[in-house]
């Protein structure tokens, strides 16, 4: 009997002293634990959601990076028609010029070239037609110039 007293007080003491601050303590950790789950769940909702909304922003960040693409491409294609049609209009005044510019030294060539044909057909003229009568000695230039070696003016019908 005294063995089973000495096991009595033994199991009150090691129940009231051990066993009960041990379950206590797997209790608490249990807890502890099922709140470290729940927060868990919590966050892994709330990434879930933040990841929803970060797509959501992407997409609307995308769109309205097309849009303005587009808008830009838009204004770049009209620059680039007005620039085209500004050179072709730039191109065509020059073009112009320079035919007026060659019309010019065309005009002015063909009076220098007529001039220098008169004269040699002149002095021609004058070789052939110097030595013969009607024209006093001096050639054919007494038809065109006067004594002083100023131009007769040629009556016009």
């Amino acid at each position: 009997m005294s063995q089973l007293g000495n096991f009595l007080i033994v199991l009150v003491v090691l129940t009231k002293f051990v066993y009960k601050p041990i379950i206590k303590l797997l209790e608490d950790r249990r807890k502890k634990i099922d709140e470290a789950e729940k927060k868990a769940g919590e966050i892994e909702a709330r990434r879930a959601a933040l990841s929803e909304e970060e797509k959501n922003i992407l997409a609307r960040a995308k769109e309205k990076a097309e849009k303005e693409k587009g808008a830009i491409l838009a204004e770049g294609e009209s620059d680039k028609a007005k620039m085209i049609e500004k050179a072709k209009a730039q191109s065509s005044l020059e073009a112009e010029r320079q035919l007026v510019v060659l019309h010019e030294e065309q005009e002015k060539l063909r009076g220098q070239i007529t001039e220098e044909i008169l004269a040699k057909l002149s002095d021609r003229l004058e070789k052939k037609l110097a030595p013969k009568k009607g024209f006093g000695g001096e050639g054919i230039s007494a038809l065109f110039y006067d004594k002083d070696g100023k131009e007769k003016s040629t009556p016009k019908n």
